[in-house]
């Protein structure tokens, strides 16, 4: 029942068949998806999280356990070093006797290029050798190819930049608001599209079965049609594609002169654009850079290699210090 009404009203053509707008105080923007930009996890020891908590406790239990067996085996076995040193004295280099701490070095060197080194003299100790040799390099191959898939599969995972790929996916569900100008937009051109379907599907239909004499009967113009041509050819009343080709006259009363004045002036003296500076420019944040994928891999995921190097230091600066200190 009001006679004005001020706001940030958008054109459309329901309400300009009851109302009357002034010019326009705003640009065209139309709709716009705002979404929350997607949070990348990043941790140093990535390259651990490639397997499970209970794949690693697996691993380090079976290190354990074989570094045991092979200290085991090399004291009870009766063709062992340690048990027949005069058998294999001798022979250049002294053997090696696998104590705990060498059951463990064995094992450690095993999984790396360097090797484990010696291997026990005796064939129980040998197969026991090998069989850990077999786990390693299963474990590594493992460990290498689900490694490289865990990098790419992270890397090909594409943002959402467009309702076309937001239409394609299926983790964010999605819904305009129920009465607002967007859900009234889509609904408007789902009966349009249906529409258009429905005319080119009778269109491609029956054109694959009218010959060239009846496609003659029948044309398609892209631009309006003079009255004059109307009196050859019959014309359907109500325009496909209506083309504006007069100038527009809006019915207006003396008050939208002197809105429209008044609007003009704020334009004219860019006081409409200091209000957009100052609600939409000022102090803005930006969001975190996107990195660039073709880049390689970031610092933030494979540091925790670079941290073996120093907790690997420090352990040998630690250790050669109790060794001075002991001797």
């Amino acid at each position: 029942r009001a006679d004005i009404a001020v706001g940030p009203i958008s054109v459309m053509n329901e309400r300009e068949t009851v109302i009357d707008f002034t010019v326009p105080y705003y640009d065209l923007v139309g709709l716009t998806i705002l979404m929350k930009k997607p949070k990348v996890d990043y941790s140093l020891v990535k390259f651990l999280s490639v397997m499970d908590e209970e794949v690693w406790g697996c691993i380090i239990g079976a290190f354990v356990l074989f570094s045991v067996l092979i200290c085991v085996f090399d004291r009870l076995s009766p063709f062992s070093y340690q048990n027949r040193k005069s058998q294999w004295r001798g022979e250049g280099e002294e053997p090696r006797i696998f104590t705990l701490k060498e059951g463990i070095w064995f094992c450690m060197m095993s999984l790396t290029p360097q090797g484990g080194g010696e291997t026990p003299k005796a064939l129980s100790g040998r197969l026991i050798a090998a069989t850990w040799w077999l786990f390693g390099f299963i474990i590594i191959a493992t460990y290498t190819a689900n490694l490289a898939a865990f990098l790419t599969v992270s890397r090909l995972e594409t943002p959402i930049e467009s309702l076309d790929d937001l239409s394609k996916q299926v983790k964010v569900q999605y819904a305009p608001e129920n009465g607002s100008m967007a859900m009234i937009y889509f609904r408007r051109m789902a009966d349009i599209e249906s529409m258009f379907y429905e005319i080119w599907k009778n269109m491609t239909l029956k054109s694959e079965n009218i010959g060239s004499i009846d496609k003659a009967q029948l044309a398609v113009w892209d631009y309006p049609v003079s009255d004059k041509y109307t009196k050859l050819w019959d014309t359907m009343n109500k325009n496909t594609f209506p083309v504006n080709v007069e100038a527009a006259i809006k019915r207006v009363v003396n008050e939208d002169f002197a809105f429209i004045g008044g609007i003009l002036r704020l334009i004219n003296n860019r006081t409409l654009e200091e209000l957009k500076s100052k609600w939409w420019k000022k102090d803005a944040k930006e969001c975190s850079k996107d990195e660039d994928e073709s880049d390689g891999i970031s610092i933030r995921n494979i540091g925790g290699v670079f941290l073996v190097i120093v907790i690997g230091s420090a352990l040998s600066l630690i250790t050669l210090a109790l060794e001075c200190y002991w001797y």
